[in-house]
Order: C-alpha cells, then structure tokens, then sequence
C-alpha cells in the first residue's frame, strides 16, 4: 500500500514538465539510445538524492533561513542559464552520429546535478512535500514509501528516455534543431524568471 502511495505521488510529482523533463527529452533527441539511457540514468541518481534528502527533511533548512532560500535560487538562476545558453549555442550542430554528439561521462554527470540540484522549485517543492509527509509515516512505512518514490522516478526517466529516442530516426534533422531551440529557450526563460524573482525578494527588503 505505502509502496504504491509512493509511486503515484512521485509520478504526480515529476510528470508536469520542467527543467528535468526537458533535459531528458533534448538528451533523448540528440543521442544514440546506450548514451541518452546512460546519461538519463545519472539525472535518475541526482533526481533520487535530492529526493532521499528531502524526505528527510531538508526543507527545515531552507524554511528556517530565507537568505538560504534566495541563495539557492540566485545560484540555480545562473546554472540554469548557463545550461540553456550551451543548449542554444549547439543547437544547430545537432546530428544523429553517436560520435557527433558523445560528450564527456563528467560533463554529463555535472549537467545531471546542475538541472536537478540548480532547480530551486524542486529542490523547494519536492523538499517541503516529501518531508511533510514523512512526519505522517509510522516508521515501518517510511522504507516502502521511499522505495515507491525511487522506482517512479525510474520509470518515468527511463521510460521517457526510450520512447522518445525510438522515434528520434523518423524526424528530420530540421525538427531537431528547433527542438533544441526550444528546450534553450524555455530554460533560459525559466532561469531569467528566476533571478527576477530573487531581485524582487531582495528589493522588497529594503
């Protein structure tokens, strides 16, 4: 029962589109089936650190300090736009050659951190969320609960990862281009937000 509360939660959780579903679908697109599985796998591995940290209650942290709160956002602004920026900057070199498109294991790993750890409304969202409801678990759930949460975040990494990268071959080179366009827009776009918003937070300190 508590393993199948978690599933659902966190499926209802990760499935809107943000910043992660983003990366996963671009990375999808422009890799060959082994690299996009392997660098979903180490968004998975961030995605379920933050969530393991969460759900034992790393939003006290930031609820306790709000110049924490708007460090946080300030510093996931900057990488987000970074990413984006990366993102645009290479988004007409674009090709569906394995070799084209390999990047490093540590740039990979490094990008996984940045788009999961550098997203001030998950960190935020799934922190408050996970941990709250952790305080309602008797201790005999907490174990079956996580498990549920981990194995949805799986599934929908992965499985996202797989479907998208079997259609990639029937699409021309042109629609995966204005792919990645968009993805660097709306990233760029999110980052922005962001940082205006931690500018209107500081502002109306004063």
């Amino acid at each position: 029962m508590f393993l199948l509360k978690g599933l659902l939660l966190r499926f209802a959780l990760v499935a809107p589109i943000g910043m992660q579903n983003i990366y996963v679908f671009n990375n999808a697109f422009n890799h060959s089936l082994k690299r996009s599985m392997l660098y979903s796998l180490f968004v998975w591995i961030s995605n379920t650190a933050l969530a393991s940290v969460g759900y034992f209650g790393f939003s006290v942290i930031l609820n306790a300090n709000e110049t924490v709160k708007q460090v946080v956002m300030f510093v996931g602004g900057v990488l987000v736009v970074w990413l984006a920026w990366n993102v645009l900057k290479s988004a007409r070199s674009v090709d569906l050659n394995e070799q084209v498109n390999q990047i490093p294991v540590k740039k990979a790993i490094l990008t996984a951190i940045v788009v999961i750890w550098a997203n001030p409304q998950a960190v935020i969202d799934s922190s408050i969320t996970l941990s709250a409801i952790r305080g309602t678990l008797a201790d005999s759930a907490v174990g079956m609960f996580i498990t549920g949460i981990v194995m949805a975040t799986f599934i929908w990494i992965m499985g996202m990862t797989l479907v998208i990268n079997s259609l990639k071959d029937r699409l021309s080179k042109k629609f995966l281009i204005w792919i990645n366009v968009i993805s660097g827009i709306v990233l760029l776009l999110y980052g922005v937000h962001l940082l205006y918003e931690v500018g209107v937070n500081v502002m109306s300190t004063f």
